[in-house]
């Protein structure tokens, strides 16, 4: 009857060790989800518009698009840091007002946008016809 009882608590004392670490490991893996930094669970969105404004203090570039499902024009503010990848355009000096911008993006703990890639969208170059020349043969 006591070899019963000592194996019994030795079973239960089995038991809560292993859901003692299996909760405080899940505790852990929360902490590291809700942390100060960017995390690599931050997920990337995207945004396409024309440039309103661009602050080169707060590196901040004010981009508008029109919500072809509401009507209504989207503004959205996203802020470049050292880790912002440029894609046609050098550098964030080199974005203008009335530039077309595709940006990649996360939102940071604070609620920032923070871009990833920028990409400036190239610009149609159109070439004239060339207009008729006199020198056309006609053959018969």
């Amino acid at each position: 009857m006591r070899l019963k009882t000592v194996l019994i608590l030795t079973a239960a004392f089995c038991f809560m060790s292993i859901g003692a670490t299996y909760v405080f490991s899940q505790e852990e893996s929360i902490q590291g989800q809700t942390g100060g930094d960017i995390g690599s669970e931050a997920k990337t969105q995207s945004f396409s518009g024309d440039v309103v404004s661009v602050d080169a203090q707060s590196k901040m570039i004010v981009l508008k698009h029109l919500n072809s499902e509401t009507g209504q024009d989207e503004v959205i503010n996203i802020y470049a840091d050292e880790k912002t990848v440029y894609q046609n355009v050098g550098s964030f000096e080199g974005i203008n007002p009335k530039d077309n911008l595709s940006i990649d993006y996360i939102v940071n703990t604070e609620g920032k946008n923070i871009a990833k890639n920028v990409n400036l969208a190239k610009q149609e170059v159109s070439i004239p016809e060339a207009a008729p020349s006199n020198d056309t043969v006609v053959t018969p």
